[in-house]
């Protein structure tokens, strides 16, 4: 027996206190002992799985070896909703207090990484604090109906046993305390699956307030509506631990303190970017290794690091030249895997199963007319490049950021007339995504000519056609793209948006990462550096009109307010922050779609006026 079962075995015996003892003084002993022979049969397979699975990371440097999360972790910090710093190791006795939080973050910023050292170090204490870590990378869960509860999703994930009886001895143990759950990238999930996992994950959270739950995202909008949960943001890296993830890094040693000088001696801060987090530390070195300099935007470094893995891989020795499988120069195996990611990307595919690989690059060969052997393409990917990496029977990208910069590079060097329907395609997979970012680096003319512009005079249009120089613009214009806001009775929080359907909310949400002008949100948040504040608002006026109802949630167990943006809804309306904040939307918007309009509508005649003094 392990060490727990040990412990839960003699619970009863010792007269043990917390979660256990509680559920034994609840249910008794022999209900106790039964649950405990559920535990050995049932749950122990997916701990000792969870538990090895968490103690190693991969790593872009260690080709498809993987590395010991102790002894590679860094501490980070987070930023609560008062942009207060909290440190990671607060975060394990907030889990053991049972509180939810919502740990938000882009992508390499350390998040699961994070997860993995939280869940070891619940596992290595569990013996005092009783409460069993179930680690669940929330895209395995697959796909199923909306009236599946969440408990039952991970009861069947994490069961070798799914009878009745089991089911309801782990609602037992759940309503007992026994459990922390660590959710990580809900961001992963399908996107036509994230509002319905994200509802079931906060039923479940208000339904079992017994349990600690840490729930792990990239920024997307169903994910900030959720509630029940303490947000918390990643702190970008301060110097001294970027620094010491450097350090720790196996790589060429010269080459670090090279890096290390380099950076101590950038007194005016400029590569602070490239030092904000893990992944692009990692990187970082890398490239540095190739160039002896730091490139300047993320885009660079990405290109840079794909030369670097392309070309060499020992790290502890520096760069040496690798033979490839297939030989096939750089830039046709660039050309190949930025067609393979693309492939997947708006596939919603982010793993692979082993037998899937080579077709997955067999068809990328195909249309990108490259005719070498996929088998030989796919082994660089792995083993070469190491781009990809493997795990038991499963393929992964080394990060996913690595996906969403070869979709850019291939909508960058696409020249088919369908290329505004790929970038559509791509961009509106999913929100807080890497792709637009690289994309406006590399192929800024295509992505503004071809997506940006024809979309914000489409959204435009259909606005201007709804006000018809009415003088309640500012309300219409917000009703074109939420339905509603809703609040909590008590003390007014925020509880969600509901968005009218096809009101290209999204589409504005996923540009505003390079164009903060098409912030919808900020009619109703405020950013501020790494925190979200919601703005306040009086609703008094609105009480009594039909912009206004309030009913009772069973799931939150209080009021509920909805506020609707109706024709009843204007004086109150015109009296709050809504209003200038959507009058200076609607601006903004404008105002892009003016700019982009003269830059990309003139005629032909006119360009080449330009450049008549070549022709003198």
């Amino acid at each position: 027996m392990t060490p727990f079962e040990t412990t839960l075995a003699t619970a009863a015996v010792k007269e043990t206190a917390g979660p256990a003892g509680n559920a034994i003084k609840k249910w008794g002993v022999k209900k106790w002992d039964k649950f405990v022979a559920t535990y050995t049969n049932v749950f122990s397979e997916n701990i000792d799985r969870s538990r090895k699975k968490c103690e190693t990371v991969r790593n872009i440097l260690y080709r498809n070896q993987l590395a010991k999360t102790n002894d590679k972790y860094v501490s980070i910090s987070f930023k609560d909703r008062n942009d207060n710093d909290i440190n990671d190791k607060r975060i394990i006795p907030a889990l053991l207090a049972r509180r939810r939080i919502l740990l938000k973050g882009r992508g390499g910023a350390g998040k699961t990484m994070f997860t993995k050292w939280a869940v070891l170090r619940l596992a290595e204490d569990i013996i005092h604090h009783q409460q069993i870590p179930i680690f669940i990378e929330l895209r395995d869960l697959g796909e199923s109906d909306n009236s599946t509860p969440f408990e039952r999703l991970v009861f069947d994930y994490i069961s070798t046993s799914r009878t009745k009886p089991n089911f309801n001895q782990f609602l037992e143990a759940v309503k007992a305390g026994l459990f922390i759950f660590i959710l990580d990238a809900a961001d992963e999930v399908k996107k036509v699956d994230r509002p319905s996992i994200c509802k079931k994950i906060e039923a479940f959270g208000l339904t079992f307030p017994e349990c600690g739950i840490l729930l792990t995202s990239r920024d997307f909008t169903e994910i900030d509506n959720i509630v029940g949960f303490e947000p918390y943001k990643t702190r970008p890296l301060r110097r001294k631990e970027a620094i010491s993830i450097i350090q720790k890094l196996d790589y060429d040693s010269k080459v670090k303190n090279a890096l290390v000088d380099l950076i101590e001696d950038d007194k005016r801060h400029k590569h602070d970017f490239f030092l904000s987090n893990p992944l692009l530390v990692t990187i970082l070195l890398l490239t540095y290794d190739q160039s002896k300099e730091i490139p300047t935007k993320r885009s660079a470094i990405y290109k840079r690091a794909f030369e670097a893995l392309y070309e060499r891989h020992d790290t502890s020795k520096g760069i040496y030249r690798r033979d490839h499988h297939a030989g096939l120069p750089m830039d046709e195996f660039e050309t190949v895997f930025a067609t393979f990611c693309f492939g997947t990307y708006i596939s919603g595919k982010f793993d692979f199963e082993e037998g899937e690989i080579v077709p997955l690059f067999r068809a990328a060969c195909e249309l990108a007319k490259i005719d070498e052997p996929a088998e030989k393409i796919a082994k660089d990917a792995y083993e070469s490049a190491c781009l990809l990496s493997k795990e038991g029977h499963e393929f992964v990208f080394c990060h996913r950021s690595f996906q969403e910069y070869f979709v850019a590079v291939f909508l960058r060097d696409y020249r088919g007339d369908d290329l505004p329907e790929l970038i559509e395609a791509a961009l509106k997979r999913g929100q807080g995504e890497n792709v637009v970012e690289f994309l406006y680096e590399i192929d800024k003319k295509d992505l503004e000519r071809h997506f940006v512009l024809p979309n914000l005079d489409r959204i435009i249009k259909s606005v201007k056609r709804k006000l018809n120089g009415d003088s309640d613009d500012a309300r219409k214009i917000v009703s074109h793209f939420f339905k509603n806001i809703k609040m909590m009775e008590k003390g007014l929080s925020f509880a969600g948006v509901e968005f009218q359907k096809n009101s290209n909310a999204g589409f504005l949400f996923s540009l505003s990462a390079v164009y903060p002008e098409l912030n919808l949100f900020d009619i109703i948040i405020k950013f501020e550096d790494s925190t979200i504040k919601y703005r306040s608002f009086s609703i008094g006026k609105a009480i009594g009109t039909g912009s206004y109802s309030k009913s009772f949630d069973d799931a939150r167990k209080q009021n509920m307010i909805t506020l609707r943006f109706s024709p009843t809804a204007s004086e109150w309306f015109q009296e709050t922050e809504f209003h200038s904040r959507t009058v200076e939307f609607w601006k903004d918007l404008n105002s892009l779609r003016d700019r982009l309009s003269a830059e990309y509508d003139a005629e032909p005649s006119n360009i080449s006026k330009r450049f008549e003094r070549f022709s003198t």
